[in-house]
């Protein structure tokens, strides 16, 4: 199957991504699992989704939307069957489900990345499939790649350039490039942004060990690479801190001195390496940055640990969590509140930790807990039973609107609603903040059109 004229137009123009929304795992290209939006402080569930599922997938988010897939039956029983779901942040209330096409041999339906439309696949790490683009306001599916990829869900990173996606022995950017590559045994496939726009690193197998690469976004070419480390298993994907430029990587192993963190420091010609620290043993997943920069990692013990950005010092730990071993998923809010999923199978719970990791509220149990994001003030948590809306919505000032869509208050949604919106907006009115993140930024605009839209609240 070849791209359509259109199809190859909607793949290789540049897409609009905010930080504040959560576009693909770890949040958005520079992996940090850290939002600007305000996280719950108590379980309250603000609704559910029922959807028993084989496979807990990542929620993504953006504008008003989280998009999530669910099935109950094996890959080849999908055929038909609605498996990619839409639903509103604000109610949970489904927006549209489609159907992703199966071909034998294909894996569960993933979502990789979310932006002004939705890419999604039935790919494995071992199994190539297309990629397809499904229309964010309705699920259709707007386009298809021509060729076949073999790519972890968990790996694909969407940002300004468009989508990069990692295979074990290719990098692609879809719509414009592809290039060989070598990456690590058992190790994370994907790229993570470098500092600017238009460069990524990724992680790639060397006679001994592991190297860091760096590659420009705009043709794929090779720029400079680090020395040679020990492999242990890197699981988890690069973290890129940007204030810092530094980048952080995890490497995980059952044997004790191969687990270590590493640290990079970004030369803009040399990656150097500027420290390395010990961590614990854990089955990969994410990592999670907070806003000084410092990472939070699993360490000896099954605790979780901060590690400071310039020296790697541990400046907090965690009391032993019971679910071994980890595979965490995390978020991170605006306050540096820390969100941890376990990924542990039957026993899977959501943790909550403070920047000093004491714990923010009492886990919750989640069976097979898969996913978790963070958007509009509200966390979405995927399990094999459902999809959970967790939020502490901030009570808005009086005198705001309340219908979002109807801005002006006249009792219907109709075109006096956005200018009535903007004129707040641009002033950085309370009211105009109707995602609820505690600022006024892009994302309002987004969601306030979102609603508008739909002509609902």
């Amino acid at each position: 199957m070849r791209f359509s004229a259109l199809a190859l137009c909607i793949f290789v123009t540049p897409v609009s991504v905010a930080f504040g929304q959560w576009s693909n795992a770890g949040a958005y290209t520079g992996r940090t699992s850290n939002v600007l939006t305000y996280g719950p402080d108590s379980p309250r569930l603000a609704w559910a989704f029922d959807s028993p599922s084989l496979i807990a997938g990542q929620p993504l988010s953006s504008s008003g939307t989280v998009v999530v897939a669910r099935s109950a039956v094996p890959p080849e029983d999908e055929a038909g069957r609605p498996v990619i779901f839409a639903l509103d942040v604000e109610t949970g209330a489904l927006i549209w489900s489609a159907p992703v096409p199966y071909r034998e041999g294909d894996g569960p339906a993933t979502t990789l990345a979310i932006a002004s439309r939705v890419f999604v696949t039935r790919a494995t790490s071992d199994h190539a499939a297309p990629i397809y683009e499904l229309n964010t306001l309705t699920g259709a599916i707007d386009a298809v790649t021509a060729e076949s990829i073999a790519c972890d869900p968990r790996d694909g990173a969407i940002g300004h350039s468009g989508l990069v996606v990692g295979t074990v022995d290719r990098l692609h950017r879809l719509g414009f490039w592809s290039v060989p590559r070598t990456a690590l045994p058992g190790g994370h496939t994907g790229a993570t942004a470098g500092f600017g726009s238009q460069n990524a690193v990724i992680l790639d197998a060397a006679p001994g060990g592991f190297i860091v690469r760096k590659l420009n976004l705009t043709d794929g070419s090779f720029l400079y690479q680090s020395d040679v480390f020990p492999a242990g298993t890197a699981r988890y994907p690069i973290v890129s801190v940007f204030t810092a430029r530094r980048h952080l990587i995890p490497v995980s192993s059952e044997d004790a001195s191969a687990s270590r963190l590493y640290a990079l420091r970004d030369t803009g010609d040399a990656l150097v390496l500027d420290w390395t620290a010990p961590i614990g043993y854990s089955l990969g997943g994410e990592s999670a940055a907070l806003s000084d920069g410092s990472l939070i990692t699993v360490g000896p013990g099954n605790v979780l640990q901060r590690h400071a950005v310039l020296d790697g010092a541990v400046i907090a730990r965690s009391t032993t969590i019971a679910e071994f071993p980890l595979r965490p998923v995390y978020a991170v809010d605006g306050r540096n509140v820390i969100y941890m999923s376990t990924g542990t199978g039957e026993n899977g719970r959501l943790y909550a930790f403070d920047s000093g990791l004491h714990e923010h509220f009492p886990p919750v149990q989640h069976p097979g807990i898969g996913g978790i994001a963070l958007d509009a003030s509200t966390l979405f948590v995927s399990d094999t039973q459902g999809v959970y809306a967790y939020r502490n919505p901030p009570l808005p000032p009086s005198d705001c609107p309340s219908c979002l869509a109807d801005y002006d208050g006249s009792g219907g949604v109709d075109g006096d609603d956005i200018p009535a919106f903007f004129a707040d907006w641009q002033l950085g009115a309370p009211c105009a903040d109707g995602d609820g993140s505690g600022g006024v930024d892009g994302d309002d605009v987004s969601f306030f059109f979102r609603r508008w839209e739909r002509g609902s609240c």
